[in-house]
């Protein structure tokens, strides 16, 4: 049972009868449609003024982070304490404490980073090639989960993609079993991504094909080499692009029809516009807007921007 009371109003549509009379809940049920949003309204509720300052919640799956060691028994007891206080417990044996790694919402978190589950990994690399459509939709779903690790991903992905079409019928062919393999491989190679510091400048890479784009935000360490802190790929026909209109309306009905006559530095504006949206509260920082070949010069250009800018 959820802790949360269910409405005093009447009908109450938890409400059952059956031999005995009719019944209803005290506490939220298991089951109801509206018990997770309820219960992440409570627990938001509790948390608000501490969310993202030094807890994560999602559901009943809490998350407590803390700059140093000193800090982090304060913060374990704020924490405890409001759920005992609201009438909300914890079980010890589904609890870690002071840990430097930890395992959550399928991600482990560590001061270093992000990265997959070692788990999950190997439920991919096991995974049999798929025989028909809801085998590669469920494929496809368990790894879109992780896509924010793999570079270039919806490219990878893009002969799968295609076979999950209402209007073409299912074919395995060795474009689909490299594509396959490909993604396979590249979940098994996925690099941690860093946590991002807004002390520090951004570095954003853009790229585009014939019916992928994508992008990859990026940050120095110490020593000036550049770590991945998020990528992102698409097929333009999924969303729309707002910024540099004229460029980008052209190049995603080109998409859209399936053309493949779009010049590479059109490819590259599409991109860097469809990063845009992508976090955007990181973006405003980004000191080095894009390292695509010949990016500057060749959007410099068309766009006709001084030299000045």
């Amino acid at each position: 049972m959820f802790r949360p009371s269910t409405p005093t109003q009447k009908p109450l549509i938890s409400n059952f009868r059956c031999r005995y009379g009719l019944f209803e809940y005290n506490v939220m049920p298991f089951g109801l449609s509206n018990a997770p949003g309820v219960f992440q309204y409570l627990m938001n509720d509790i948390f608000r003024d501490i969310l993202n300052v030094f807890v994560v919640v999602y559901l009943d799956d809490i998350l407590i982070f803390s700059q140093n060691p000193e800090d982090h028994p304060k913060h374990v007891r704020a924490v405890l304490s409001r759920l005992r206080h609201h009438g909300l417990y914890a079980k010890p044996e589904k609890c870690e404490f002071n840990h430097e790694s930890v395992e959550f919402l399928g991600f482990i978190i560590s001061e270093n980073g992000i990265q997959m589950d070692p788990k999950k990994i190997a439920a991919i690399t096991d995974w049999e090639p798929p025989t028909n459509v809801k085998g590669i939709q469920r494929f496809l779903g368990f790894a879109n989960f992780y896509r924010r690790f793999i570079q270039g991903y919806s490219k990878i992905a893009a002969p799968l993609t295609s076979l999950t079409r209402k209007e073409l019928p299912f074919k395995w062919t060795a474009v689909a079993q490299a594509a396959f393999d490909a993604l396979k491989k590249a979940f098994t190679s996925a690099p941690i991504l860093v946590h991002p510091d807004p002390e520090k400048p951004f570095f954003v890479e853009t790229d585009a094909s014939d019916f992928a784009i994508g992008a990859v935000l990026l940050q120095p360490d110490g020593q000036r080499q550049l770590h991945p802190v998020a990528f992102h790929s698409s097929t333009p026909s999924r969303r729309p692009l707002p910024l540099l209109r004229i460029r980008a309306k052209r190049g995603e009905e080109a998409f859209r029809s399936q053309e493949t006559t779009i010049l590479t530095p059109d490819r590259l504006c599409l991109a860097t516009t469809f990063l845009t949206p992508l976090d955007s509260s990181l973006l405003d920082r980004i000191k080095a807007a894009c390292m695509s070949d010949d990016f500057a010069k060749t959007i410099r250009k068309q766009l006709k921007i001084p030299e000045s800018q």
